[in-house]
């Protein structure tokens, strides 16, 4: 009798451990606030964070870049928040 109670007690532990664990580690998006807007041979790009460089094109872009699809990139302005799927 006291075998069965540990060995609930050890998997209600190990079931309380996961779901604690699941909740408090669920993946959070990486949002950003869109910097710049930039379209470059029908692909769309969204920078953001600082833009230190001052003449930035496809061959000089800054380090914090994403390419998005065409609807994201006519969805969102400048200056709106983003989060990629």
């Amino acid at each position: 009798m006291r075998f069965y109670y540990f060995s609930d007690m050890r998997k209600l532990v190990f079931l309380i451990g996961f779901a604690v664990n699941f909740i408090c580690c669920a993946k959070q998006k990486d949002c950003f606030e869109i910097s710049k807007k930039v379209k470059v041979d029908n692909r769309f790009f969204f920078y953001w964070g600082s833009l230190d460089i001052v003449n930035i094109d496809e061959f000089n872009p800054p380090a914090k870049t994403g390419e998005v699809s065409e609807s994201d990139y006519n969805s969102y302005v400048k200056g709106d928040i983003y989060c990629p799927d």
